[in-house]
């Protein structure tokens, strides 16, 4: 087993007083020092994962806001009025209160309409 891919040997020396003083709860003195780094390992593969998901959501809300950013432009530019979703995604792209947007989309599109 000493050449299976799954498994290694480690020198920890510089790392096992630091590990072991991680936590003090009673389950974790009990672990094995081999255990201990197991857990590490896992905890922070599932902080890393959890980041990655959470960068890849945020990019997607930022290009949904893009989008509507453009069908608002667009809708705009068309004279049409612009949906509560577009006026509110627009705002927040532009950094703009959501509600002085659809009260100025309200004002522009009700003298409009007279």
């Amino acid at each position: 087993m000493a050449n299976s891919p799954t498994r290694t040997t480690l020198n920890l020396a510089e790392l096992s007083d630091r590990i072991e003083r991680l936590r003090s709860d009673s389950a974790w003195k009990i672990l094995p020092l081999s255990k201990k780094v197991i857990v590490l390992i896992q905890e922070h593969l599932s902080m890393v994962e959890s980041s990655d998901k959470a960068a890849t959501e945020n990019k997607d809300s930022i290009n949904d806001s893009k989008e509507s950013l453009v069908r608002f432009v667009k809708g705009l530019a068309e004279g049409k009025t612009p949906s509560d979703a577009d006026c509110i995604s627009a705002a927040l792209e532009a950094g703009i209160d959501k509600e002085l947007t659809l009260s100025l989309r309200d004002r522009l599109f009700d003298r409009a309409n007279d």
